[in-house]
Order: structure tokens, then C-alpha cells, then sequence
């Protein structure tokens, strides 16, 4: 009697079994669920249009630890010599539309509300239109700020509070904006070895431990390079950390603004202004030994390539 019940058992498991492969194909396969995915990166695609040779704003992109000040400082110089660099006065309110700790802000989404992403893009958009109108300048975005601002220096990600990592630039967001209202935004990509920023960051400044570092400059990079390749090159130049020489000045001020090429008036005071990113912190070599930094250096790697590539 038990056997013939296991073999009844097994005889209607392996009928409801056959009734399943007999199922028509839209009821299992992935093609019948409605999903709406996005045609294609270049719907997201920003075009650079614009081109003046008069007033240009410039966004200083990096990760955390690649040396954020030591360029504010580079453009301080710049403004103090009467060089066209620009930066807090007029400018401030543009920078707090774009970030603003604990308040909202085009790069601040941990306070957006729909109004209020509304009202930063509507206020950067507006502070641009308003800025370009200038005679001859370089309007600085972000960095040479005091903390009392609370606008930091905007790097990937920007200051550390509740969700961090989601505190960082959207530089497909800025370059449309700056179209939009036919500005000529350049930007500047801050490139540092992994080492010196882990240094920098956790040993130097105690951002955090080293696990969550690596964690979040891995995301901010990943992140850094996605908003990259949805922008034309001709918005973008890649600088290294250390020294730059008289060339590399010279290639740098013909993206940056007229005056600071190696033609323009006000060339050597840019050379003597370059001069601070000379200085570097002591670093050590022990870090690169730890394999945690893998993941780092894979996705530093893709700027590092977006970059080379860019150069050649």
C-alpha cells in the first residue's frame, strides 16, 4: 500500500512538472514584464556649444584627498596678481545653490525636496546668466572657501554627513545648466596616486577608517567617471598633482582662460601661482601592499584612462 502511494506521489509530481513546461513562453520569460530602460547614454549626452574668450566659470573635479586647496590656493594667487581668477563676493550665493551643508542644494540630495531641487537649478542657472555678463574673468565654482560658508570644497563626495557618499558634484547636471544659459564652463579633473589621498585623508585628517575610505572613493570614482562620459571632452582637462613646468602651464592656461595661456599678459604671474602645487606631503608605499586598495585602484583607474586617452 506504501509503495503505491510514493508512486502516485511521484506520478502527480512529475504531471504538475510536464504542466509547467507546457506554460506559454509569456508567462515566465523576462521579455513579458514591462520595464521602461532608457534608450541610450547619448539621450543623457551634453554637447559643449559654448565658447567665450572673455568669461569662463571653472569646476575643480576630484576625489577626496586630491589636493582640493592646494589648487584653491593656485587661484587665489591668480586673483590677487589681477589675473582674471574669480572667486566668493558675487560668487558665493551661486556656490551655496550649489551646495549647502545641511540645506538643499543642486548636489546636496539628502535635503531635496522637487521645489527645492527646482529653486537650486533655477538660482544656478540664473547666477550664471547674471556672472557672464562680466567684462574679463574666471569664476571659481568651488574651493578657496572658509568653512563658515559650509559650501566645502565640493569634492567626491563633499563633507560627511548622514549618507555621505550621495554628498557629491553632478557635473552632467552643472554642464547642462551652464549650456542652457550659454556659459563656458571648463573643468578641471584633479588626479592624485591612491596612496597620497588615502594618506592625506585617513592618517593625515582622520576623515574616517581606512575600510570606509576605500569604500567611498571607490563609489565617488565610479561615480566621477559615469558623469564624465556623458560629457564632451571639450568641457574637460585632466591635471596631475604634482609640479607642472612651463608647457604644461602653458597647454593649461589656453584651456583655463585667454590671459593664463603662454601668449596671454598674464602668464608669468599664472607660472609664479602654479608654483604652490610644488610642495606635496611625505607619502609612504606601505599602503599600496594592502589588498583592499584593489577596488580603488580599479576604478581610479578608469579616470586615469578617460584621461590618458584624452591626451593622446
Amino acid at each position: 500500500m506504501r509503495r503505491c502511494l510514493l508512486a502516485l506521489a511521484c506520478l502527480s509530481s512529475l504531471a504538475i512538472f510536464l504542466s509547467c513546461l507546457r506554460q506559454p513562453p509569456h508567462d515566465w520569460r523576462p521579455t513579458a514584464v514591462n520595464v521602461t530602460v532608457p534608450r541610450a547614454s547619448s539621450d543623457f549626452f551634453v554637447s559643449k556649444v559654448t565658447h567665450s574668450s572673455s568669461v569662463r566659470f571653472l569646476f575643480l573635479a576630484g576625489l577626496e584627498g586630491t589636493r582640493h586647496h592646494g589648487w584653491s590656493e593656485v587661484f587665489r594667487r591668480c586673483s590677487e596678481s589681477h589675473g582674471p581668477c574669480k572667486f566668493p563676493g558675487r560668487l558665493l550665493e551661486l556656490q551655496r545653490s550649489l551646495y549647502t551643508k545641511n540645506a538643499s542644494g543642486l548636489f546636496n540630495p539628502g535635503n531635496w525636496t522637487p521645489a527645492s531641487y527646482a529653486e537650486s537649478a533655477r538660482n544656478v542657472s540664473l547666477a550664471m546668466a547674471a556672472l557672464k555678463q562680466s567684462s574679463e574673468a574666471l569664476y571659481l565654482l568651488n574651493g578657496a572657501q572658509e568653512v563658515e560658508t559650509l559650501t566645502g570644497m565640493m569634492s567626491y563626495p563633499n563633507f560627511r554627513v548622514g549618507l555621505f557618499p550621495l554628498h557629491r558634484p553632478d557635473l552632467r547636471m552643472l554642464a547642462e545648466l551652464a549650456e542652457q544659459v550659454a556659459a563656458d564652463l571648463r573643468i578641471l579633473v584633479l588626479r592624485r596616486g591612491i596612496v597620497d589621498m588615502i594618506v592625506s585623508t585617513v592618517f593625515r585628517r582622520n576623515f574616517s577608517t581606512l575600510e570606509e575610505q576605500v569604500a567611498s572613493l571607490t563609489d565617488n570614482a565610479l561615480a566621477l567617471f559615469g558623469q564624465l562620459t556623458l560629457l564632451d571632452r571639450r568641457f574637460v582637462y585632466c591635471v596631475p598633482t604634482g609640479p607642472i613646468d612651463a608647457a604644461g602651464a602653458a597647454r593649461l592656461g589656453d584651456f583655463l582662460h585667454p590671459r593664463l595661456s603662454g601668449r596671454g599678459s598674464g602668464f608669468e604671474l599664472w607660472q609664479q601661482a602654479l608654483a604652490v602645487l610644488a610642495t606635496q606631503a611625505p607619502s609612504t608605499n606601505e599602503l599600496g601592499k594592502l589588498a583592499m586598495l584593489k577596488q580603488l585602484f580599479a576604478a581610479t583607474s578608469l579616470i586615469d584612462d578617460y584621461c590618458d586617452r584624452q591626451a593622446a
